[in-house]
């Protein structure tokens, strides 16, 4: 594998790492235990995977972040498809900013006084 494609598999993976990272951040948000913060992020994680690999959901697999996660893998490709890596950075993106934005407002409103 050539320089350039490892950095952009090592950029490309962190990338669709940090959507569920920042799962992980709103469950922490939404709960107030880390064990069922972490649980609930990785059973989403697991279950949108399941869902979106089940023939039967076939019309759902556009809208779980899941299915945008794997683009990594296109570095591995003989031929990379540049465009569909422009398309699902930013539908990453979307998720990463959308999920963290969620999490902030969530947390801003908080009443924390323990």
């Amino acid at each position: 594998m050539s320089g350039v494609r490892q950095r952009v598999s090592v950029f490309t993976g962190t990338w669709s790492l940090l959507s569920l990272a920042t799962l992980a951040f709103l469950m922490s948000v939404l709960f107030e235990n880390p064990i069922v913060a972490s649980f609930t992020a990785l059973t989403l994680y697991v279950m949108l995977n399941v869902i979106g690999r089940v023939d039967f959901f076939v019309d759902l697999r556009p809208y779980l972040f899941t299915t945008d996660m794997e683009f990594w893998r296109d570095v591995l490709k003989p031929e990379v498809p540049w465009q569909d890596f422009y398309h699902y950075t930013a539908t990453c993106g979307a998720y990463i900013f959308g999920l963290l934005l969620l999490s902030v407002l969530i947390f801003e409103r908080r009443d924390i006084i323990s």
